[in-house]
């Protein structure tokens, strides 16, 4: 064994210390200049299990470190100790018995009188219950995703951890050096002048930390919201701040990790502030006689202050850890006094003279030689750290119990079940709920991918679009209401809804689908049958819309036919009546048509550029008569006189303007009826119609725009009418994303308001949009298919009063019989006949002409199936115009033009 006698002569020097080394409970070890141990306390010997004889002539690091313990603190100790410089680190050790800890470990060279270097003093302060605290939390912070950062004010350096760069889409190396400029770089414009006031208020001390929030920059342009928080840590003799440190959070979507963030904060406090053991010697009143500097940042006073005030000193209200006082009995220095046996981790809180209360850990030894006068030793440690950080640790683990309880209890109480697939699209976990939702065997489902699962025919109902599936889940996007059915074994179809999310690991790296599903059966079936009673209800429409056109055609075709010749008044009055009858029924037709094309959806707008001042007079001419009749004056008002064109349909914007003045004219019996029309060139067209009719209550104003529904019952008796047209009128308004507004009151008349925000028609548009005058008639030669021998007479008498020559056949296979190229301009075909419909003859016709190489004559189909996706179909069929029943002469003459105009 070495020689060290002559290198522990040193120690003999001051007798105090090697005592109050000896009884202090903090391991002290003593080694000469070449590092060899000469002298250990009974602390030391407590903590490694290594006595003074088995220690002694030993290198400390030989003797205590491990495979474990890190290489980059032995370097930096073994380089300082190589300078003869003090070096202060934590290092993870070994005992004598394998046990392993940590230490905070305070090396310091000791000189000789002629400043030679004479060995080294080294105290130990256990930490591995905090190590291990610390690495909890770190993984607590790790999983609660938030950002560190610590701030060396001088250099300007910003150390940051990988989350405080994942966050606004970046590594840490790829921002690194983190400097001012960086940070200013990437804060939002708006919020700097507020952060920098924030920040400028800790920086000058006028404010002990900060928290605000601010917008990042995200590496891919979008703004990230963070809430910032942190404070000085550490600050120079003239109070500038050396060393800040905090943390960021994404509060945009983990705002409830505010508490949490708020715990984490503490903690990097704790973590920045490890060695916290002070030494104090107390004389037998109690008093103190000794502290190290240590001691003086604990107890929050310069060490000239603290010599000789007691260890029950007011100044610091000692008080126990739920802030009741603490009795003198219980303190450290009164155990130690009356036992004169040692005492270990004495927990205890400390008012500092700054306000501040901080939580103690004493351990304290007698010392029975009173060297200096000295009775007591005490260790002390702060860890009040340690201990808030503990208690929001707790804290936060419970609040994360709950939320899973909870969350549990949810999805036990959920008619959902949860999937979730590999990166291979194999499923890896369905929730307990989906056997009790679907009924079926996860075995059929677990392991398998989607194309797998669809393969299996006695599984999969093949109803869904699964090639946009298949797409979506290819670009890794997330989906939602995808809807798609299992046939079970008993026959029926189970229709299940899912929603899915992409994974990604912490790479960024796709990981797999995560989801929810549910069992939609009762709805989708509703819908379907939804569905299918729409469908019914439409088939039902179009079949009488047919078979009420068709005679109407012939009454109000041969009313006007007897008009036109007939040369006595009481007779044109008579047909006028017929007439008038004949056009309310149409009127009646054509308003509950109207609304079943609104309610599924099929009613079409046909934009083109239109002058609302036109549609305004027609109205006004159409009404005037029957105003005058009532004797009522019927005004028609434009502001300004010549607006500009709109853009949209004007065969809507005039029904309406008809609707609301035909009821405006029908509920008036003396007074006026006005129109006023404001079209200015910067606002919206505005429609407004105003009576002095017998006007409304508020409950009936509140009902009129119901289909179906007039103010009253008496109304329908006393002026007649559906009550269909305001409700047209409303739904029209709707889809032109319009507004009406109704003023009413009874016996005072009423106000109809419409806002139709139609865009200005431009020029271009308004030329593009006129239509080239028709050409006469005369002479134009039409082959006409028609069933229905009324209405043959009524087409008969129509084209011969316009000197058209045509051709008549009873249906389309004779129709066919009488076409020959170049005999006919135009083509007219009912399209419900017997032996063949229109729609194959024309059909037949256009592949004659394909063989024969020749043109076929445009084609205009006579129909009462006048609902919109039947004229719709009529034009995908070939024809090019639709003349739908009833229609009169002036009708009839505007498809031939059009049909002659296009030949």
């Amino acid at each position: 064994m070495p020689d060290t006698t002559q290198s522990a002569a040193w120690l003999d020097a001051p007798a105090l210390s090697g005592i109050v080394a000896e009884r202090t409970g903090t391991p002290v070890v003593v080694t000469d200049a070449a590092r060899r141990i000469v002298w250990v306390n009974a602390a030391f010997t407590r903590l490694t299990g290594y006595p003074l004889e088995a220690a002694r002539g030993a290198h400390p690091g030989r003797l205590l470190q491990f495979e474990r313990t890190d290489p980059a603190t032995v370097r930096r100790i073994g380089a300082a100790l190589a300078e003869g410089r003090g070096v202060r680190e934590a290092i993870e050790n070994r005992g004598a018995g394998g046990e392993r800890y940590w230490i905070d470990l305070d090396i310091q060279p000791v000189r000789d009188p002629c400043g030679q270097l004479a060995g080294f003093v080294a105290t130990q302060t256990e930490i591995t219950d905090l190590i291990a605290t610390r690495d909890r939390l770190s993984d607590v912070i790790s999983g609660a995703r938030i950002g560190t950062w610590e701030w060396d004010v001088p250099t300007g350096i910003n150390r940051i951890n990988d989350m405080w760069a994942e966050m606004i889409g970046y590594a840490a190396a790829d921002l690194e050096p983190v400097t001012i400029d960086v940070w200013r770089a990437l804060i939002h414009p708006c919020d700097f002048p507020r952060v920098e006031a924030a920040l400028d208020k800790v920086l000058r001390g006028k404010a002990a930390q900060f928290e605000y929030e601010f917008r990042f920059r995200h590496r891919d342009g979008h703004w990230v919201h963070v809430l910032s928080s942190g404070r000085v840590l550490e600050r120079d003799d003239e109070g500038r701040p050396l060393r800040m440190a905090g943390v960021h959070v994404d509060v945009s979507v983990r705002r409830e990790l505010e508490q949490a963030l708020a715990a984490e904060s503490e903690f990097q406090q704790a973590l920045t502030e490890t060695s916290v053991s002070g030494i104090v010697a107390f004389d037998a009143e109690g008093r103190i006689v000794f502290a190290n500097p240590e001691a003086g940042r604990i107890l929050g006073m310069p060490l000239a202050d603290l010599a000789g005030r007691p260890c029950s000193d007011p100044v610091w209200e000692i008080s126990t850890l739920d802030g009741t006082p603490m009795p003198e009995a219980s303190l450290p220095f009164h155990r130690v006094m009356s036992t004169a046996a040692p005492v270990h981790d004495i927990r205890h809180a400390i008012r500092l003279p700054d306000g501040q209360r901080r939580v103690l850990s004493v351990n304290a030894a007698p010392l029975p030689r009173r060297p200096m006068g000295a009775s007591v030793v005490c260790a002390v440690t702060d860890i009040t750290e340690q201990i808030t950080s503990e208690c929001a640790l707790k804290e936060a683990i419970a609040d994360a119990q709950a939320a899973t309880d909870r969350y549990r209890h949810m999805a036990r109480l959920s008619r959902s079940w949860i999937w979730e697939v590999d990166a291979d699209l194999r499923f890896t976990h369905l929730s307990k709920s989906y056997v009790q939702i679907t009924g079926l065997d996860p075995a059929r489902i677990l392991g398998r991918s989607f194309t797998e699962i669809r393969a299996k025919a006695d599984l999969e109902y093949n109803r869904a679009d699964f090639e946009a599936l298949d797409a979506i889940v290819e670009s890794r996007a997330p989906f939602s209401d995808f809807v798609y059915g299992v046939r079970r074994s008993e026959g029926h179809v189970q229709w299940m809804q899912i929603d899915g999310e992409p994974i990604f690991d912490e790479a960024g790296a796709f990981a797999g689908y995560r989801g929810a599903g549910s069992d939609v059966t009762q709805l989708y079936e509703m819908r379907m049958r939804a569905e299918e009673a729409s469908k019914s209800k439409s088939d039902f429409l179009a079949m009488m819309s047919h078979e009420i056109r068709t005679p109407l055609n012939g009454i109000l075709g041969m009313a006007e036919l007897i008009y036109e010749t007939a040369d006595s008044p009481d007779l044109r009055d008579k047909i006028g009546v017929i007439r008038d009858s004949g056009e309310a029924l149409l009127s009646v037709l054509n308003d509950v048509l109207d609304l079943s094309r609104i309610d599924v959806g099929r009613l079409d707008f046909d934009i083109a550029p239109f002058d609302p001042a036109e549609i305004a007079r027609r109205t006004c001419a159409l009404h005037h008569p029957r105003a005058l009749e009532k004797g009522l004056e019927c005004r028609l008002d434009l502001m300004p006189e010549a607006g500009p064109k709109r853009l949209g349909d004007a065969n809507r914007v005039g029904q309406i303007v008809n609707n609301l003045v035909a009821n405006a004219v029908k509920f008036t019996d003396r007074g006026r009826v006005a129109l006023l029309i404001e079209n200015p060139d910067d606002g919206p067209l505005r429609l407004i119609v105003r009576d002095t009719g017998i006007g409304m209550n508020a409950e009936q104003c509140a009902r009129v725009f119901q289909p179906f529904v007039q103010a009253d019952t008496s109304i329908a008796r006393r002026f007649g009418g559906t009550g269909l047209g305001l409700s047209i009128v409303r739904r029209l308004v709707d889809l032109m994303q319009g507004r009406i507004e109704i003023d009413s009151a009874e016996g005072a008349g009423t106000r109809i308001t419409v806002h139709l925000p139609l865009p200005v028609a431009e020029a271009s548009l308004e030329a593009r949009a006129a239509a080239p005058a028709c050409r006469g008639l005369a002479g134009m030669r039409v082959l006409v298919a028609e069933d229905n021998q009324t209405n043959l007479i009524i087409l008969r008498k129509m084209l011969e009063g316009l000197g058209v020559e045509a051709v008549y056949a009873e249906d389309g296979r004779a129709a066919c019989a009488r076409w020959a190229p170049g005999r006919f301009d135009a083509l007219l075909f009912d399209i419900n006949m017997p032996e063949m419909d229109g729609r194959t003859a024309l059909a037949t016709l256009q592949a004659r002409a394909r063989a024969e190489g020749v043109a076929l004559p445009p084609a205009a189909a006579i129909t009462a199936a006048a609902m919109a996706h039947e004229v719709a179909a009529h034009s995908a069929c070939g024809f090019a115009q639709t003349l739908t029943k009833p229609f009169r002469k002036q009708a009839l003459a505007e498809v031939l033009g059009a049909l002659r105009g296009s030949g």
